[in-house]
């Protein structure tokens, strides 16, 4: 998932959890 026009949509790999990449995915790009 490469971000748009160079901006993080999605937090990094650092996330505490697959929860908040879930949420990010969901409402950012998915």
């Amino acid at each position: 998932m490469p971000a748009k026009g160079g901006r993080v949509a999605y937090p990094s790999k650092r996330s505490k959890s697959t929860r908040e990449w879930r949420r990010w995915c969901g409402s950012s790009t998915l």
